[in-house]
């Protein structure tokens, strides 16, 4: 369904060639959105990059869901002002959403919450089918601009039903390949509508008896998810008001890592203490 809606909107997309200085031009337009923390923006590159798909995953309480209801508002933003002047759709499988938390924000960053909220759509997944149900709305949603276009599309948390639902050592192979579908489909609607979609996920323990420091921590999803989102985000805690960002994976930024805090203002400049 997505497939059919990019060939509409950009047919030459699939079958035309551009120099590289077309392309680096195409690129230097394409919105980024700022997370509210400039050594973060700094670390991927400049902020939430449209036309992609940016991972985030950590254990519970590293952030992830403070920093997906960040960038529902700061993607509203202008574009001078790090944002990318456009409305966001957030499909909720954890019951994460929280009105309050998005107004806090908006209110602490100068922003009008009413019309902040307005310009969020949110939609409840209880179980994957409903989930993929989402996906497909999206992109109708996406597609009816009459209210203003859509430059963020959140899924949080992306794995979590799949996980639950697929929970045997036998449903493993059939789990990757419906993981794939979606990704997929993810990919798809990023590039024809050219938003950011960015997907928070859960975190598994693998053991290694060759480390000191116990059992490894990885995404969910292996490589499927690896192949399929362009940039990965790891998210830990670091001390009582600080988190840590570690870029794990980027096209064009390399590995590294920085701080950041939680306030009422949302993701902002690691605070001392």
């Amino acid at each position: 369904f997505i497939r059919e809606k990019s060939l509409v909107i950009d047919p030459a997309s699939q079958t035309t060639f551009r120099s590289a200085l077309e392309v680096r031009a195409i690129r230097a337009a394409t919105p980024k959105i700022t997370t509210g923390a400039s050594a973060l923006d700094r670390l991927i590159g400049g902020g939430i990059e449209a036309g992609t798909i940016t991972e985030i995953y950590g254990d519970s309480g590293s952030g992830k869901t403070q920093l997906a209801l960040a960038l529902c508002v700061k993607a509203q933003l202008a574009t001078d002002n790090g944002g990318a002047a456009g409305r966001v759709l957030f499909i909720d499988t954890d019951d994460t959403f929280r009105t309050e938390r998005v107004q806090e924000i908006a209110e602490a960053s100068g922003v009008d919450a009413e019309q902040c909220m307005h310009n969020i759509r949110s939609t409840r997944a209880a179980n994957f089918e409903m989930q993929c149900v989402a996906l497909k709305a999206a992109a109708n949603e996406l597609a009816d601009a009459a209210e203003g276009e859509y430059r963020l599309v959140v899924v949080d948390c992306v794995m979590a039903h799949l996980r639950a639902e697929y929970s045997g050592r036998g449903d493993l192979s059939e789990r990757q390949q419906t993981l794939n579908s979606y990704l997929s489909e993810l990919k798809k609607l990023a590039r024809a509508f050219k938003v950011a979609v960015v997907v928070t996920n859960q975190v598994m323990a693998i053991p290694d008896q060759f480390s000191l420091g116990g059992p490894q921590v990885k995404s969910c999803g292996g490589p499927v998810m690896a192949h399929n989102t362009n940039t990965k985000i790891f998210l830990k805690k670091a001390g009582r008001n600080q988190k840590k960002a570690v870029l794990q994976h980027s096209p064009f930024m390399p590995y590294g890592d920085c701080l950041f805090s939680i306030t009422a203002a949302g993701i902002v400049d690691a605070v001392d203490g």
